[in-house]
């Protein structure tokens, strides 16, 4: 079955009375970066026959924080490059804006939104291990207008899968702004610098206590887990302790272990298990304070 109709919503109300009328068949696109690929490719889902265009709903594309500077929400439809550039992002979240530099090639950051990165669910994705970091949230509109919140963990049920129905629309990304004297790192290991595609991408936020000790960490890992989360073991493993070289090398041992029971060991294991324990030492090294981490 083939895409038989194309509808290029101008509003919220409109986007969501497509969506009723199509329901099973409809395919939402933003951006395109990626449904015009797998379009192209014959890869699109078999149900899928109508394409709806929701890069005009001025009602998705907005950055913005409460009025306690508490939190920021940002629309589904911002693109890679409007977020990469905002003052607000920058200061709130350290390490969104990187993530959000680092998509693609300029042409597709120009193109592509933040929403549709999260929704391909790709386990490259370069925003969902920063927003898993920053404790996102993401807001669902159905078609009726009604609103519900989910978590970024519980947002992927199984490996390539969200937990997005039918009748919803992706509305917002939402994240506690950070307060205090945080510090971020955001690296992606890449083959080329060109249209760069993640072979691991890890997002990592420190905050230390008046006293030196890890007051708390964030540490997440793209490409490594069957679905998207955080290294709770070794999160937990640093907080209330006072950084030092070898607590950093255990953390970086937990990283690894806490991959091999829930990926498993494969043909890539021989090449990611050195590759991750390395750069999270290096990474939490940066954020923590901690120099060479690699001496004893």
């Amino acid at each position: 079955m083939a895409v038989s109709c194309f509808f290029l919503a101008r509003s919220l109300r409109e986007a969501l009375e497509l969506l009723a009328r199509w329901g099973e068949e409809a395919q939402v696109s933003a951006g395109g970066t990626d449904v015009m690929v797998a379009l192209r490719n014959g890869n699109l889902e078999k149900n899928k026959t109508c394409l709806i265009d929701v890069s005009r709903v001025p009602e998705l594309s907005f950055i913005r924080g409460d009025d306690a500077g508490r939190s920021v929400e940002i629309g589904s439809g911002v693109t890679h490059a409007t977020i990469s550039a905002d003052r607000l992002v920058e200061e709130s979240s350290l390490i969104l804006g990187k993530a959000s530099s680092s998509v693609g090639s300029p042409q597709v950051r120009n193109r592509g939104t933040i929403g549709g990165n999260i929704l391909t669910a790709a386990q490259c994705a370069d925003t969902i291990p920063a927003l898993l970091a920053l404790d996102a949230d993401l807001v669902l509109m159905n078609t009726s207008g009604a609103t519900r919140t989910l978590g970024m963990e519980d947002f992927f049920p199984e490996p390539k899968k969200t937990a997005i129905r039918a009748d919803e629309l992706l509305m917002a990304i939402r994240y506690p702004a950070l307060v205090g004297s945080w510090s971020g790192s955001y690296y992606k290991l890449i083959r080329r610098a060109a249209v760069a595609k993640a072979r691991l991408n890890f997002a990592t936020l420190a905050l230390l206590s008046a006293s030196g000790a890890v007051e708390d960490v964030r540490i997440s890992i793209g490409s490594t887990l069957p679905t998207p989360g955080r290294f709770a073991a070794a999160e937990k493993l640093l907080r209330g302790e006072k950084p030092s070289r070898g607590l950093i090398s255990a953390a970086a041992d937990a990283c690894v272990e806490y991959m091999t029971e829930k990926a498993g060991r494969r043909w890539s294991s021989e090449y990611k298990e050195p590759v991750v324990r390395n750069i999270i030492a290096r990474e939490l090294a940066a954020v923590l304070g901690v120099e060479n981490h690699n001496a004893q």
